[in-house]
């Protein structure tokens, strides 16, 4: 597990809050993992409400997309918008879901859904070993 670093935080909040889902964001082996940012996010206050707030501008971007890609031929234009209103509901559900109800979570449900997310994610990951040479190696290997 990667220690919670609030540079390394507001690098994750301002990536998410640009248009970036966290399963791109946490690719790269220099970045914390998911279930990194999920621990942080059940443990740490201030990084919940900073990625909070991030979720929110992610959401509200998503739906810039929608005006955008109403231009695009119908068929087309209806599965991609349907794909991000989807992905919005899921994320903020209470704002953005078939049953929006517009108000703010408490953090007993902040909590649940954090739960929830780290339930579904392995807190394992495998580090790539790099030779001199700059090949992977595998884990044996010397």
């Amino acid at each position: 597990m990667m220690i919670f670093d609030k540079d390394m935080a507001q690098k994750i909040c301002d990536a998410h809050a640009g248009g970036k889902p966290l399963c791109t964001i946490t690719e790269p082996m220099h970045m914390p993992s998911r279930a990194d940012v999920y621990q942080w996010l059940a443990t740490i206050p201030e990084f919940r409400s900073q990625m909070k707030q991030a979720s929110a501008m992610f959401c509200h971007g998503m739906l810039d997309d929608v005006v955008a890609i109403a231009d695009i031929e119908p068929r087309e234009r209806q599965m991609r918008i349907n794909a991000r209103l989807s992905v919005a509901g899921k994320y903020m559900d209470y704002l953005y879901g078939d049953t929006a109800d517009i108000q703010d979570l408490t953090d007993e449900q902040i909590d649940k859904i954090i739960a929830e997310f780290l339930a579904r994610f392995d807190t394992d990951r495998t580090a790539k070993i790099v030779d001199s040479n700059g090949r992977e190696k595998s884990q044996g290997e010397n």
